[in-house]
């Protein structure tokens, strides 16, 4: 990813009020339909690569032999694959973009179950 930024919302301390939220509007009765999302990603271009299935496991090397734990280290563009356990799809975009976000939606115990 080049010029990646990353903005974030906090929501631990909004909750309680997400959940009266939540009840008020009936979201409640299809928890797992709907999602706050608090996290997303814009980078000015990018890679993308994701699993066709769960469980996938893709490891990225920096050229040096170094592992890529950064979108800074990403943007360099100096990485290949590693580890690939099972089939996934890379897709190259040249403008920007929203990739990657961080989302979450209540379980039936109020306790928020992220995903992303």
């Amino acid at each position: 990813m080049r010029e990646a930024v990353t903005e974030q919302l906090r929501f631990q301390n909004i909750v309680k009020q997400l959940k009266e939220l939540w009840i008020e509007n009936a979201y409640d009765k299809f928890r797992r339909h709907y999602l706050f999302v608090f996290n997303v990603v814009y980078a000015a271009s990018g890679t993308i690569i994701f699993p066709e299935e769960k469980n996938n496991q893709v490891v990225l090397r920096h050229t040096p032999g170094e592992e890529v734990k950064s979108l800074s280290a990403l943007g360099s563009g100096n990485f290949e694959y590693v580890i690939n356990t099972k089939r996934t799809l890379e897709i190259i975009r040249n403008g920007a973009h929203r990739p990657l976000f961080k989302a979450f939606y209540f379980r039936q115990n109020w306790q928020p179950e992220i995903v992303g």
